[in-house]
């Protein structure tokens, strides 16, 4: 097999795996219980500027020896989860807001 078919196959196989759990969880959950996930994203950075930063992180995740203090990891929580009282308290906000029009929409 080609290492893009080795790839592409751990691929499917992680995703297989997680799918797996997920069911594991929703079956531990108990007969008659409802979950509804949602996840949403909240932008920091034009796309570009997001992207250039997952490239490099991404890069020393799969194929370096990855440290909690690299340049690349530092960029990345910067371009996501900027330290900045203001950003945090709109995206709070933001969620807050959309948690109680998704409870709405399944209380519907």
């Amino acid at each position: 097999m080609s290492d893009t078919g080795r790839r592409l196959s751990g691929d499917y196989a992680e995703a297989r795996d997680r799918f797996r759990q997920a069911a594991r969880v929703r079956r531990g959950m108990g007969e008659g219980v409802r979950y509804d996930g949602l996840t949403c994203e909240f932008g920091t950075q034009p796309n570009l500027q997001a992207l250039a930063a997952l490239r490099p992180e991404n890069r020393l995740h799969h194929w370096a020896a990855s440290r909690e203090d690299h340049p690349a990891k530092a960029a990345m929580r910067a371009a996501f989860a900027p330290r900045e009282a203001r950003w945090e308290a709109a995206v709070l906000g933001h969620a807050r807001e959309m948690h109680v029009l998704c409870h709405a929409l399944v209380e519907a």
